[in-house]
């Protein structure tokens, strides 16, 4: 992907100002049309012009921060969800799914699995 270089111009075009803020120039022109980014117009025919300025304060505006920041909080890792048992290889073998039927007439409360019994080979 092209990367456009941050315009230097104070005003600039609808296309220039989404590649800024990494949105389509729909979604831009919707944040126009719902209030939420002002811009200037010269009249019909005249490209709509947006300030730099007022698209970083939209950026800040914009900004997520996770709750859990504030309080110190980590976010767990997924390695703490992970088993221990490992097959050969050290290849993690999840339960098959396959073949499963519930246990009650209702099919809600539990299964378990229906697998069928091995093969004898006479030779």
């Amino acid at each position: 992907m092209n990367a456009s270089p941050i315009p230097r111009l104070r005003l600039v075009r609808t296309r220039q100002a989404a590649e800024y803020l990494c949105m389509s120039e729909w979604k831009l022109r919707r944040l126009i049309q719902d209030g939420l980014l002002p811009y200037l117009h010269d009249g019909e025919g005249a490209p709509f012009l947006l300030d730099i300025r007022d698209l970083d304060d939209y950026i800040e505006k914009n900004k997520h921060r996770d709750a859990a920041d504030e309080f110190g909080l980590r976010p767990m890792s997924f390695s703490a969800f992970a088993t221990t048992s490992r097959g050969k290889g050290g290849i993690d073998h999840a339960t098959p799914t396959r073949n499963r039927k519930p246990v009650s007439k209702e099919g809600k409360h539990s299964v378990v699995d229906q697998v069928p019994p091995q093969r004898k080979i006479v030779s």
